[in-house]
Protein backbone atom coordinates (compact mmCIF):
# COMPACT_ATOMS: atom_id res chain seq x y z
CA UNK A 1 0.00 0.00 0.00
CA UNK A 2 1.61 3.51 -1.12
CA UNK A 3 1.67 5.66 2.05
CA UNK A 4 0.58 9.41 1.40
CA UNK A 5 1.70 12.39 2.87
CA UNK A 6 -0.51 13.24 6.02
CA UNK A 7 0.91 16.70 7.52
CA UNK A 8 -2.17 18.57 6.84
CA UNK A 9 -3.81 15.40 9.39
CA UNK A 10 -1.12 15.11 11.32
CA UNK A 11 -1.45 16.81 15.16
CA UNK A 12 2.13 16.49 15.45
CA UNK A 13 3.44 18.22 12.77
CA UNK A 14 0.39 21.02 13.16
CA UNK A 15 1.67 21.31 16.76
CA UNK A 16 5.21 21.47 16.40
CA UNK A 17 6.43 22.36 12.59
CA UNK A 18 6.90 26.32 14.07
CA UNK A 19 9.52 25.18 16.85
CA UNK A 20 12.92 27.05 16.87
CA UNK A 21 14.82 24.34 17.84
CA UNK A 22 17.74 22.90 15.57
CA UNK A 23 16.09 19.24 16.83
CA UNK A 24 12.67 20.17 16.03
CA UNK A 25 13.47 21.53 12.82
CA UNK A 26 15.57 18.30 11.93
CA UNK A 27 12.94 15.71 13.32
CA UNK A 28 10.63 17.63 11.27
CA UNK A 29 12.52 17.97 8.41
CA UNK A 30 13.23 14.07 8.41
CA UNK A 31 10.40 12.04 9.27
CA UNK A 32 7.81 14.89 8.22
CA UNK A 33 9.38 15.89 4.81
CA UNK A 34 12.44 14.37 3.78
CA UNK A 35 14.46 10.89 2.98
CA UNK A 36 13.10 9.36 6.52
CA UNK A 37 9.54 9.78 5.94
CA UNK A 38 8.59 6.01 4.91
CA UNK A 39 9.73 5.23 8.59
CA UNK A 40 7.03 7.49 10.16
CA UNK A 41 5.48 5.75 12.71
CA UNK A 42 2.65 7.93 12.76
CA UNK A 43 1.91 7.72 9.42
CA UNK A 44 2.09 4.15 9.44
CA UNK A 45 -0.60 4.39 12.15
CA UNK A 46 -2.74 6.78 10.50
CA UNK A 47 -3.07 4.68 7.38
CA UNK A 48 -3.17 1.49 9.53
CA UNK A 49 -6.35 2.79 11.92
CA UNK A 50 -7.52 5.98 10.07
CA UNK A 51 -6.77 8.36 13.17
CA UNK A 52 -3.25 9.45 14.22
CA UNK A 53 -1.93 9.35 17.90
CA UNK A 54 -2.01 12.61 20.14
CA UNK A 55 0.74 15.11 19.29
CA UNK A 56 3.09 14.36 21.56
CA UNK A 57 3.67 11.18 20.16
CA UNK A 58 7.23 11.58 18.28
CA UNK A 59 7.26 10.14 14.51
CA UNK A 60 9.37 7.42 16.01
CA UNK A 61 6.43 6.10 17.86
CA UNK A 62 7.58 6.76 21.17
CA UNK A 63 6.19 10.05 23.72
CA UNK A 64 8.00 12.92 23.87
CA UNK A 65 9.45 13.74 27.17
CA UNK A 66 9.08 16.43 29.19
CA UNK A 67 12.56 18.28 28.70
CA UNK A 68 12.32 17.27 24.88
CA UNK A 69 8.72 18.93 24.44
CA UNK A 70 10.44 22.53 26.62
CA UNK A 71 12.72 23.01 23.38
CA UNK A 72 11.80 26.29 22.00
Amino acid sequence: MEMFDITGKCPFFQKFAFRKSLLWKGILSNYCEGASAKYCERKRLYHRDGSSPCADVLPTGKPASKAFLSLP
